[in-house]
């Protein structure tokens, strides 16, 4: 439990839409905490494609990097699938840019997932992309409350 903006890793995963604005009042939390600096690090010069991922400095967030996954455009909705597709992207650049350390909450909670799905596909798509990996990242869930914590804990007792 903690403060996503607080806690101490290279980099912290922020779901996004194409033009890496916020998504949702979690997403727009980590913006503020972030500083007035951080609009400008995550300006593109063009609309991202869904399930993007790109990283950018961390503004005044404890961790250095963000890794923003594109889960939402004008076209495409957030939704499982997006979420899905942005993850694989953002664990690949965590692997690309040789990060060790990653936070992320549950993404697409309050689009249309529930915590411990939201929980179980983090984990999942984490473990096929990062877990066989020699030296690979670690990943820290970071959830608001106790709550919260039961619901994810849920989701990862689904995790084959």
């Amino acid at each position: 439990m903690g403060d996503l903006a607080q806690i101490r890793v290279d980099a912290v995963l922020r779901p996004s839409t194409d033009s890496l604005a916020p998504v949702g009042p979690a997403t727009s939390r980590l913006d503020a905490a972030a500083g007035p600096d951080f609009v400008t690090l995550r300006t593109t010069r063009e609309p991202l494609d869904i399930g993007a991922a790109i990283v950018t400095g961390a503004g005044d967030l404890a961790a250095q990097f963000v890794i923003h996954a594109v889960v939402h455009t004008d076209v495409h909705r957030t939704s499982r699938s997006t979420i899905e597709r942005a993850l694989v992207s953002a664990w690949q650049r965590a692997t690309d840019w040789g990060l060790r350390t990653l936070a992320a909450a549950p993404p697409g909670v309050g689009a249309g997932l529930e915590p411990a799905e939201a929980s179980a596909l983090l984990i999942a798509s984490f473990n096929a992309r990062c877990s066989a990996l020699p030296d690979g990242p670690t990943l820290t869930i970071v959830v608001d409350d106790e709550a919260e914590r039961a619901r994810v804990e849920a989701g990862l007792r689904t995790i084959p």
